[in-house]
This record gives structure tokens, C-alpha cells and sequence, in this order.
């Protein structure tokens, strides 16, 4: 069966089995059975285009869904950035028949476009290569007209060197100087010349099946489907963690669909001989399983993907 866990499954110490005696949780025989961090959604409607306080794509006119989540009750959203790497640790992520959409960005299909021209007011100078250090700077096109109205818009850029990129909040958007403004805290090494960057979590950039974004002031997502939602199971994740181990020792996990998570499906610290052993584990916001501390604990022949 399919479980949608209303919190971790937390085990401590006085929870450990023995060497000789362990303690083995396991799926029934030849059964599926699917331990989610998600909550199933129901009750999409189409979006009401004269509520929306900006430009709807003229491609998803008539495919555009609204969803109100509190009324699934999803109150906590986190966000969609904050900190390096990818997403935040909290940040929720949507699923369509168990595969995971893409927020709504632009450019679309993984293009990206160049930092015209770094405004900031400090100079920064790292190993001779020149720069700023506020989140401050001037774009190209006039795209961002779509933008300006937008509740909850993100950057993701690589805004000094390639492989040192950071999700950023807009808190400013000036049409006739064509800047950007970018919230505290700015990137470590500052930003420069032509580096990389698109924009996200845009309701205006939804404009093609799988995108979707929510707007966390009413608690709204927003999704054009990629196939009838009558048809389709439409999941968002809202745990953080679905099985944490703390010092326990001689504890299985065999057989299990893990899934769904905003962050680590499993955590496991200290303790000694617990294993996750033929497990199915996709669909988490960052990690499969992590193990710090302790001895002989290990993962056994599972499928991970989509992490």
C-alpha cells in the first residue's frame, strides 16, 4: 500500500535490536509498498485568469491549473533557494505520476543568459579576475516586463565562477535602467561580467506542460499538467525526512519505496550493524540516505534515482 507518513519515523537507542536477536522492518512479500514524504493533491481547478496579478503566457491559456494548498493542508512551502547548490533544504517540489516537474523558468530547457554588466558599489578583485560584491546588475532584452508584478521571482546563477552557483531572491526589478536586485545574502565571491544566471518560480514563465510555481503569499500553486489530471496522481513533498536512526543498532529496512522527501529520505547517525537493504529510494529534495558515526552501517542493493 501507499503511505503517506504524517511525520519521520524517529528511532533512538532503546528502539536497537541485537546481533543475535535484529530487528528487520519489511515490505509484505511481492508487495509494493511506497513510504511518501507527499501529500496527494485533488481539486485543481482552472486558473481564473482575471485574478492573476500578471501576464499569464499565451501558451497556457486554458491550460493553466490553481490548486489553494492550504485547503490540502500544506502550509509550509519553504523556499525555492537559499544557500549553494541546488535547492534549499526545505523547498517543496511537485510530482506528476511519480516523476518530478520543473519550476517554471526562463530561458526554458536549460538555457541560460549573461550578466550584462555588474552595478555593485565594493569592487572585488579574487586572483585578478574583476567583479562586485552586491547582488546589483544590468540585464539585456526586455523580458523581464513579464517580471515585474511577480510575488516570489528567483535567480540561479553561476555569478562569479562556474561551479560555484547560488539561488538568490529578486527584491527589485528597474525596467528603464534595466537592472535586477538581488536580496542579502550576495554570492561569496561576488558577481561579474557575463557569468551565467536564469530566473525562476515565475507564474509569467509558465508556458509549457510540467512547469509549475507556487505564490506562498496565498498559498497557491499553480501547474500546467503534462497529461489529464483525472487520470494522474499530482503529489507535493512535505516532509523533511521519512526514516531518521539515532544510535540505534541491529535495524533493517528491506524492501521499501522510499519517496517524497524535501530533504534526506534517511538519516542515520552512530549505532552500529543498520542497513537499508533492497530499497527503491527517488524523489528527494537532496540525498537517498546519509550515515555519519558509528560502524557497519550500510546500504544494501537498493535503486536510487531522481535525487
Amino acid at each position: 500500500g501507499l503511505y503517506e507518513l504524517p511525520a519521520a519515523l524517529e528511532l533512538t537507542q532503546e528502539d536497537s535490536g541485537t546481533d543475535r536477536a535484529p530487528i528487520v522492518y519489511r515490505a509484505a512479500p511481492r508487495a509494493e509498498v511506497r513510504l511518501t514524504g507527499s501529500r496527494t493533491l485533488a481539486g485543481f481547478v482552472l486558473a481564473d485568469q482575471a485574478k492573476i496579478p500578471v501576464a499569464v503566457d499565451p501558451a497556457a491559456k486554458g491550460n493553466l491549473f490553481c490548486l489553494d494548498l492550504k485547503s490540502q493542508g500544506v502550509n509550509d512551502f519553504g523556499e525555492p533557494g537559499g544557500g549553494w547548490g541546488r535547492f534549499d533544504r526545505n523547498c517543496a517540489e511537485l510530482f506528476f505520476n511519480d516523476l518530478p516537474m520543473k519550476l517554471s523558468r526562463w530561458p526554458n530547457n536549460d538555457g541560460l543568459v549573461r550578466v550584462v554588466e555588474p552595478l555593485g558599489a565594493t569592487p572585488v578583485d579574487v586572483r585578478g579576475t574583476k567583479g562586485t560584491k552586491e547582488g546589483y546588475f544590468r540585464y539585456d532584452g526586455e523580458r523581464a516586463a513579464r517580471w515585474v508584478n511577480e510575488k516570489d521571482l528567483w535567480c540561479h546563477g553561476w555569478w562569479f565562477w562556474d561551479w560555484a552557483d547560488q539561488r538568490q531572491r529578486v527584491t527589485a526589478i528597474n525596467l528603464a535602467e534595466k537592472t535586477i536586485t538581488l536580496a542579502e545574502p550576495h554570492h561569496a565571491f561576488g558577481y561579474r561580467k557575463g557569468q551565467w544566471y536564469y530566473v525562476y518560480n515565475a507564474l509569467s514563465e509558465i508556458d509549457q506542460p510540467g512547469e509549475w510555481c507556487i505564490d506562498r503569499t496565498d498559498g497557491l500553486l499553480y501547474f500546467w499538467p503534462p497529461a489529464p489530471l483525472a487520470s494522474s496522481r499530482v503529489t507535493l513533498s512535505r516532509l523533511t525526512h521519512l526514516i531518521v536512526l539515532k544510535d540505534t543498532s541491529h535495524v533493517t529496512f528491506r524492501g521499501f519505496m522510499l519517496e517524497g522527501t524535501r530533504n534526506t529520505a534517511v538519516v542515520m547517525s552512530g549505532g552500529t550493524g543498520n542497513e537499508i537493504a533492497a530499497c527503491t529510494i527517488r524523489n528527494t529534495g537532496v540525498h537517498a540516505v546519509t550515515i555519519s558515526g558509528g560502524s557497519g552501517n550500510g546500504v544494501t542493493g537498493c535503486d536510487i534515482y531522481n535525487t
